[in-house]
């Protein structure tokens, strides 16, 4: 890509498209016509959360614990989305 590794995220379903660099890499299902998936919403708060840093190898790390499904990451999501989440 001609640019710096530690600052490229890799988003994509298939751990073979990241396996030879998996610490940039988060992971997500696939989309097929489900029009109330919000994996993508959560991600993308994600990314505005880790844009600026340093080394987003260290962030990719926290990927799972940040969670897709965790409170902060549906928070967020609902935020970007206008709902308020409970």
């Amino acid at each position: 890509l001609g640019r710096e590794v530690s600052q490229c995220i890799l988003v994509d379903n298939s751990p073979l498209s990241y396996m030879f660099q998996p610490e940039n890499a988060i992971g997500c299902s696939s989309y097929i016509d489900a029009t109330m998936d919000g994996e993508l919403d959560v991600i993308a708060a994600f990314l505005e959360d880790v844009r600026g840093c340093g080394d987003v190898r260290e962030h990719c790390r926290s990927w799972r614990q940040w969670g897709i499904y965790g409170s902060k990451g549906l928070a967020l999501a609902g935020k970007r989305r206008g709902v308020v989440a409970g």
